[in-house]
């Protein structure tokens, strides 16, 4: 399952080092406010059906969406079948993500934005180099924009298509009164994220 691409809508805390201090109490306040709901199975203990207050949480672009909620009735769930929130534990690292197809990161001391940044080897050294102003920056210090970010801890909105689904600026107030840091989101096409 882990090679399957997924379309995501990721969610993550402005301080790339924010983690909550209980994992589970964190939980709890997540399914306490409607956002998550029970785990989907037992042997997926970080992925959730959506809250009962989900739908108040995000706003659905389009004429008129098609989306899932169910897993269905079948004997073996299909993943890319119906929207679920993946909350994957928490790395002790800052981790990078972007979308390869659409991202094209801002340089943060010239401000111009980059489509070459996939011919630069960013595994080996964690940095990208401006083409525009020949400037080298950590990889967490790019603007994004809503095609990636990092964090130590993800959550993931799965099986929704870029811009098919908005978080509310009520949904970004409570994350943010949940765990005392902004948080801000981007839209990926990729494998689940690991722990």
């Amino acid at each position: 399952m882990t090679n399957k691409s997924y379309r995501q809508l990721i969610l993550v805390p402005s301080q790339a080092q924010w983690q909550p201090d209980d994992r589970q109490s964190w939980l709890d306040q997540l399914r306490q406010q409607g956002f998550i709901g029970n785990n989907i199975d037992s042997a997926s203990l970080d992925r959730f059906s959506i809250g009962e207050h989900f739908l108040q949480f995000f706003s659905f672009m389009g004429c008129s969406p098609a989306v899932e909620f169910s897993p269905g009735d079948g004997a073996v769930i299909d993943w890319q079948r119906f929207i679920f929130i993946h909350i994957p534990a928490t790395r002790f690292d800052t981790r990078w993500l972007a979308d390869q197809q659409t991202a094209r990161p801002a340089c943060p001391v010239c401000n111009k934005r980059t489509r070459d940044w996939l011919e630069q080897d960013v595994s080996a050294t964690g940095e990208l180099r401006c083409p525009a102003c020949s400037a080298s920056a950590p990889l967490c210090d790019w603007n994004w924009y809503d095609s990636g970010g990092c964090a130590q801890q993800f959550v993931s909105i799965v099986n929704v298509y870029p811009r098919e689904a908005i978080p509310t600026d009520h949904f970004l107030n409570l994350m943010a009164n949940i765990t005392n840091t902004a948080w801000h989101y981007f839209y990926i096409d990729s494998p689940l994220i690991e722990s």
